[in-house]
């Protein structure tokens, strides 16, 4: 297994990859960099342009998911968390703000003037300050590392995503909006939910295809 991929993760690329071709989906590429984001996806994929069409034939994603903690760690809610991240760091902000008033000796001394000075907490007992700390420093995590779904959505990646599951992840489980849901059906796979349409647009195709186009070519260097 290369890179220590389970053998079930790549059953359910080796599915989705069989679904997309079926499906009009020629070109394809695993591990592919999505244009424009920090993000890989597990599968992307293009239909050939028509026959004198200047725009690249529609494009697709999909995300391969084989463990509960693994899908939910990328199906947070931007907007959500990033809301709560921002109301847990005004708190931050004005916990500290009390401090710097009621104990000067705190202050770092670095700048010219003492509201621009940091705080020096460590070793600093003061429960309330460092829990919200902890949680910022938490959802900051979330937030960038863990809104994978929801951000390729917002950033039109593919006119089509689609999260490929076990029969045992998709029951009772509600796709991100705008995913659609591939599950595990004998030796293929079924269309439990259809994705909404994104129109991706010729400029976001055509990047994805050339990204497509440039692992494959790693592939034959290598």
């Amino acid at each position: 297994m290369a890179g220590g991929e389970s053998e079930r993760h790549r059953d359910l690329k080796q599915r989705a990859a069989g679904w997309a071709e079926r499906a009009g989906f020629a070109i394809l590429g695993e591990e592919v960099r999505l244009p424009g984001s920090p993000f890989r996806a597990d599968l992307a994929a293009c239909r050939r342009p028509r026959s004198g069409s200047a725009d690249p034939g529609e494009s697709a994603v999909f995300e391969c998911k084989q463990a509960r903690p693994d899908l939910r760690k990328d199906a947070n809610a931007e907007a959500a968390t990033r809301q709560r991240l921002s109301n847990l760091l005004s708190r931050q902000r004005r916990l500290e703000s009390l401090l710097a008033r009621h104990l000067p000796n705190l202050r770092h001394g670095e700048t010219l003037f003492p509201e621009y000075d940091s705080l020096d907490l460590d070793g600093f007992q003061h429960g309330p300050i460092h829990k919200v700390r902890r949680e910022a420093e938490a959802l900051s995590r979330r937030l960038y590392g863990g809104t994978k779904f929801d951000r390729i959505v917002r950033y039109r990646s593919a006119d089509f995503c689609y999260l490929v599951l076990t029969e045992e992840l998709a029951a009772g489980y509600a796709p991100p909006q705008g995913w659609g849901l591939l599950v595990v059906e004998g030796d293929g796979l079924r269309l439990e939910r259809r994705p909404i349409h994104l129109e991706a647009g010729p400029v976001r195709r055509l990047a994805l295809l050339v990204s497509i186009a440039r692992k494959a070519a790693r592939g034959v260097r290598n």
